[in-house]
């Protein structure tokens, strides 16, 4: 039996929300997505689904990130108490605020928390008085709310702070396709473009922020840098990004290359030609996260080098599943007796890479089906 309404909420939509709008078209005769920007994806949003339109995210500092947050919190509200007043809300804590509406409204909700908040605004010392505020209204939201996702068993601890734990539900994430294109090395253009044949490739690509531990894989290059064999890929953009090729430069490492970040559609050919892939997490994110670019590698049955404080939720990932290792930025020694081994011991490689497809099969896309047990 079809539901009624579901309204799904996201500043910034990507193919995780695109997944789970899909998914919860099947349950719903009407379904609408609150967003201030849907980024490009390798699966398109249900023709079916409706598109209400809100400031979008811009993180670009600090100013201006409040600034859209609370702008794009007031505008959902009212969208929602104009045209929505008895939707089920899937609030997907983007901007952070949007499940405060809450207080004012009266829809029967869930919440998926991306980000826990206010814990994440001691990081920019946040003013007490708004930390126990805000803390106060999580204890009634939250126990109000039909449900909660947490993305990790990390991010459920910090959240029975708040609520219950059975209220709290972890769903893990899963990669942004579902069609794995595996490209044979002597077939990869992206190596042949990038000089990179018969290198055993390391990569890192993501956002390369001031928040993202990058230098440690610009120090894991140094140490290696006689290992001709073995070459550094670090794809994306950030604030850190002239700063880390600088330190390459004056290293004059020619074991490091630096890429853009390449189209979704194009992603096959940087996950292909990766033998290696880096994460790194730091101490406020190790705990409670695991990046979404992580379960792209292991869909490609790439082993993990994941670089982060012990103990890290990732760490848990890969221990359980043996598909990588995991280090501190301190265990230079260890990252590169892991990289020579995987190098050199055919086999150990090989035991690697396929440890990491068996991981990938409880991280698919089946799991955005999972959220309708969330609404229900």
């Amino acid at each position: 039996m079809m539901e009624n309404s579901v309204v799904i909420v996201n500043q910034s939509v990507g193919y995780l929300t695109i997944d789970v709008c899909n998914s919860l078209a099947k349950h719903y005769n009407d379904v609408t997505l609150i967003s201030g920007k849907i980024g490009p994806s390798v699966r398109q949003l249900d023709s079916k689904i409706k598109i209400e339109s809100i400031i979008s995210y811009d993180k670009s500092n600090i100013a201006k990130r409040i600034y859209t947050w609370v702008k794009g919190t007031w505008q959902l509200y009212k969208i929602i108490k104009k045209k929505y007043p008895d939707a089920d809300i899937l609030f997907f804590t983007n901007p952070p605020t949007s499940y405060l509406t809450m207080l004012k409204l009266k829809n029967r909700f869930s919440i998926v928390e991306y980000d826990v908040y206010p814990d994440a605004l001691k990081n920019i010392k946040c003013p007490a008085f708004i930390i126990k505020k805000w803390t106060r209204w999580n204890q009634k939201l939250f126990r109000e709310a039909n449900g909660i996702v947490a993305l990790s068993n990390g991010m459920k601890k910090i959240l029975t702070k708040y609520v219950e734990p059975d209220k709290v539900q972890v769903i893990p994430l899963w990669p942004s396709s579902s069609i794995v294109e595996k490209i044979q090395p002597e077939e990869n253009l992206f190596i042949t473009e990038n000089n990179l044949q018969e290198k055993f490739i390391v990569m890192y690509s993501g956002n390369i922020g001031y928040t993202h531990n990058v230098e440690s894989i610009i120090q894991l290059a140094v140490a290696m840098k006689d290992y001709n064999n073995i070459a550094f890929l670090i794809i994306g953009e950030g604030g850190k990004k002239d700063k880390i090729i600088k330190m390459a430069n004056e290293k004059g490492l020619n074991n490091c290359h630096f890429h853009d970040f390449l189209p979704a559609a194009k992603l096959k050919y940087s996950l292909s030609a990766a033998n290696i892939g880096i994460v790194t997490l730091t101490e406020e994110t190790a705990a409670v996260s695991v990046p979404s670019k992580s379960f792209n590698l292991l869909s490609y049955g790439v082993p993990i080098l994941n670089i982060a404080p012990n103990g890290s939720e990732l760490g848990n990932v890969i221990s359980k599943y043996g598909c990588g290792a995991s280090f501190s930025d301190k265990q230079l020694d260890l990252m590169k007796s892991f990289l020579i081994k995987c190098s050199e011991d055919k086999q150990y490689y090989l035991d690697l890479c396929n440890a990491t497809f068996e991981a990938n099969l409880n991280f698919t896309v089946d799991n955005a089906d999972k959220y309708i047990n969330i609404l229900n």
